[in-house]
């Protein structure tokens, strides 16, 4: 008897400080095309489809100081690709190292009259801000980190949770950011 309460609370013990957690991924997934996917529907009832597009478009313009889209149809849709940089530390050999990455997305942005559905999608990590040298999407990327033995998980899920935290809360910041332009919040801001 005795044996087997210490040999249960070994496992415990064991399993409380060595076991695997869960992963804690917190970007929203699209049910239909299994990607990491940010939907906002925001509401301007005083602008049309035009107008929406027009303060749109120059948002993107003057954030990401780029004019090419992918799509641009005038006053229905509008296709950009943006990119965001994040910083994370990982464990190399017991030491913190700095990993700096560059976040490559889409913005895909669908107008009507007194509203505009805005998605955040296709991301990508790249260490490059240019997204020319080992870009992974970031689906690609978790899956790598759930292939790794049970050695190297929970480093690699530490600095996975790391960059979806970051990529979290760079993209609703800039949903955040699109919206308040819509509504005209941030017009105070640029008079002075």
């Amino acid at each position: 008897m005795k044996k087997s309460l210490i040999i249960l609370t070994l496992v415990f013990i064991n399993n409380l400080f060595f076991g695997q957690s869960e992963a804690k991924i917190i970007i929203p997934i699209d049910s239909i095309t299994q990607k990491y996917t940010y939907t906002k529907i925001i509401e301007v009832p005083d602008k049309n489809a035009s107008d929406l597009f027009l303060s749109t478009k120059k948002w993107c313009i003057q954030k990401y100081l780029n004019d090419k889209f992918i799509i641009e149809e005038t006053d229905s849709k509008l296709i950009y690709i943006g990119n965001f940089p994040i910083n994370t530390v990982i464990k190399v050999l017991g030491r913190n190292a700095p990993q700096a990455f560059t976040v490559l997305f889409s913005l895909t942005t669908l107008f009507k009259n007194g509203k505009c559905k805005v998605e955040l999608s296709n991301f990508k990590l790249t260490q490059n801000s240019q997204g020319t040298t080992n870009e992974r999407t970031l689906e690609a990327y978790n899956k790598n980190v759930e292939s790794y033995n049970r050695t190297g998980k929970k480093y690699i899920r530490l600095e996975r949770d790391s960059i979806f935290n970051e990529v979290d809360s760079n993209a609703k910041k800039i949903l955040l950011d699109l919206e308040k332009e819509l509504k005209g919040e941030n017009q105070s801001k640029k008079e002075w």
